[in-house]
């Protein structure tokens, strides 16, 4: 684990110390796609993302369809919404699928200047979503974000804290942790349609006696001449509490305010 953060931060350094002088770029358009939430980007005018998610764990699988959603809603405040479809397939039993809870955020710029902005935000997750598929709590999530731009890389980081309410399954309850989380990440704009993505995410323990998640997730985004952006990740789990291998894959159209 301890070479695993020590080669990141040599990337991390060796972007700095290699990048090219000039303008620059917070790319507000390039999303993050585990931290698409915990992120310092401020919607141009607004944007909505459709994605397909496919997750293999050590005893089930698991397919997600769904969208998130956010808005302008004032210079330095961006709010959306988040809900997916998902399926989970175990190893033994019934396959189940439902709706999960639905995702309400929002996030304010908190300082910004040409090369970095640090933004605060929080996410209330409401119960709406299905039991059988261990969804259905009341959930809060706190969290504050930073882009640091140079002229044609941005890196990310992010950090914070999620409270889980119990979960309820059939009538048997279950006490869930409260969370930390923290991650960074590069954007390399490669040409002027395409961006090279990178994130390291770590979330702690959910449950007593489980494990932390901990994923790394190379990912491309790529701008049709339309103004739809074509999005894909593979996020690799490094802990058991993670997905062993998760792919993304998206759609986002950006909105103008009328």
């Amino acid at each position: 684990m301890s070479r695993f953060f020590a080669l990141v931060s040599l990337l991390a350094l060796a972007g700095l110390l290699c990048a090219p002088a000039g303008a620059a770029d917070l790319q507000d358009d390039v999303r993050p796609f585990i931290s698409i939430i915990e992120d310092a980007a401020v919607a141009s005018d607004g944007y909505a993302e459709g994605q397909f998610r496919y997750m293999s764990y050590e005893n089930y699988n698991a397919i997600g369809f769904g969208g998130l959603g956010a808005y302008r809603v004032a210079p330095q405040v961006e709010a959306g919404a988040r809900l997916a479809f998902a399926s989970v397939d175990p190893d033994q039993g019934d396959s189940e699928s439902g709706l999960t809870d639905l995702d309400l955020y929002a996030r304010f710029t908190a300082t910004e200047t040409a090369e970095m902005r640090i933004a605060v935000g929080g996410l209330i997750n409401l119960p709406v979503g299905s039991e059988d598929i261990a969804e259905g709590t009341f959930d809060f999530e706190g969290f504050g974000a930073i882009r640091y731009g140079l002229e044609n890389l941005t890196f990310l980081g992010h950090f914070g804290f999620r409270i889980n309410g119990e979960l309820d399954r059939n009538g048997h309850k279950t006490d869930r942790e409260t969370q930390f989380l923290f991650g960074g990440g590069v954007l390399f704009a490669a040409s002027e349609q395409a961006t090279v993505t990178g994130e390291f995410t770590f979330r702690s323990k959910e449950y007593e006696g489980g494990e932390g998640a901990l994923q790394l997730t190379p990912g491309i985004d790529f701008a049709l001449p339309s103004g739809l952006r074509l999005r894909g990740a593979m996020a690799l789990g490094l802990t058991d509490g993670a997905a062993d291998i998760e792919l993304i894959a998206g759609v986002a159209i950006p909105f103008a305010q009328e």
